[in-house]
């Protein structure tokens, strides 16, 4: 097979969309990307069942549409960001400040 023909087979042109997708993502900004339960999970590293209980307790935004949960990017890094822990260094400094 030459080179050629790899690039024009059907799971060559496959890849390369799916290239050009996540490169496109890369370049909007967080509050225009949005993940779907699925990708919310992997993001995070979670199961359903957490993402659930996630949303029923109010700590993640999301939107439902015909059945299906979708959550922004920015939403998703304010959740991170709100839960983030301070190093000991960092909290020393703090409390010698005060």
């Amino acid at each position: 097979m030459q080179n050629s023909e790899i690039f024009q087979s059907t799971s060559a042109q496959e890849f390369f969309r799916e290239l050009r997708h996540e490169l496109y993502n890369m370049q909007r900004p967080p509050d225009q990307v949005i993940l779907d339960e699925v990708d919310f999970c992997n993001f995070l590293k979670i199961s359903k069942r957490h993402a659930c209980d996630l949303r029923v307790e109010g700590q993640i935004t999301y939107s439902k549409i015909g059945g299906k949960l979708y959550y922004k990017l920015s939403d998703i890094l304010n959740f991170i960001e709100r839960h983030q822990v301070k190093s000991v260094a960092q909290s020393i400094r703090l409390f010698k400040n005060t």
